[in-house]
């Protein structure tokens, strides 16, 4: 057999759970480096440019802008969990700041008087729906798990 099979599975065959483990990691890579694109993306949008940005999220996440550069360009050959964790963490600290300003928008929105049927109300409406929809699908569950 010339391929390899990457298997995901409990056995204790030799190089299997290696293989799992490799694909798990290159998964969680991939993941930390899209999230990252947001993240720069969104902070981009508060700075003005990504040179202002990327220093900013290095520094809430306690790395260098250098590893931030390494992840983006795909260098990095592993991620600890340590830092994948805090980059989730941060995207959902973002989510949970937009999710508030959103409410905050609708507020003055409504005390202002603005027409309900308003075009920009029900966009602000169908974003922060989403927005909620997402936390609550990432919220640990009572058993503990994400």
């Amino acid at each position: 057999m010339r391929g390899t099979i990457i298997r995901i599975s409990r056995t204790n065959e030799p190089g299997e759970d290696r293989m799992s483990s490799a694909a798990t990691a290159y998964g969680d890579l991939e993941q930390s480096k899209k999230i990252v694109e947001i993240l720069e993306r969104i902070e981009r949008g508060r700075t003005g440019t990504l040179d202002l940005a990327r220093p900013r999220i290095a520094d809430k996440l306690g790395v260098t802008t250098g590893t931030l550069e390494t992840l983006r360009r795909g260098r990095l050959k592993n991620i600890g969990g340590w830092l994948r964790d805090r980059i989730a963490s941060l995207l959902m600290r973002e989510i949970g700041a937009e999710i508030t300003r959103l409410r905050n928008e609708l507020d003055l929105a409504f005390q202002s008087g603005s027409d309900p049927r308003w075009h920009n109300l029900a966009q602000i409406k169908a974003d922060l729906a989403a927005l909620e929809a997402l936390m609550a699908s990432r919220a640990p569950s009572p058993e503990g798990g994400l």
